[in-house]
């Protein structure tokens, strides 16, 4: 039994493994930001993230519901601590409308 659960394990991290690294902006200073991922997660200098527009517009029930919109900007990691980085904008032209609570994906 217990081979079979670590053999389950593994094969569950494996799969889980295939999906993007999502982290979430956490402040902004000019040309750079702060992403909660860090080392825990597998970040490392010199990583690429894609930053995706993250907004909050009410549905018909008044419910607020989150759109996610692809964005040309662009970040590199130059700083890594255990839970969270700093990266820099690659191309500071497509960096204006990127906020607190954006997304960001690992390339």
């Amino acid at each position: 039994i217990s081979d079979i659960l670590q053999q389950s394990v593994m094969s569950l991290d494996k799969q889980l493994n295939c999906r993007p690294l999502l982290g979430q902006i956490v402040a902004r200073d000019g040309d750079r930001i702060i992403i909660n991922l860090g080392r825990k997660n597998g970040v490392k200098m010199g990583d690429k993230f894609q930053i995706v527009l993250q907004k909050n517009i009410p549905d018909r029930f008044n419910s607020m519901r989150a759109i996610a919109t692809k964005s040309r900007a662009n970040v590199v990691i130059e700083q890594v601590t255990e839970d969270s980085s700093t990266a820099i904008f690659d191309g500071i032209d497509s960096a204006y409308n990127i906020q607190v609570n954006d997304i960001a994906i690992k390339n």
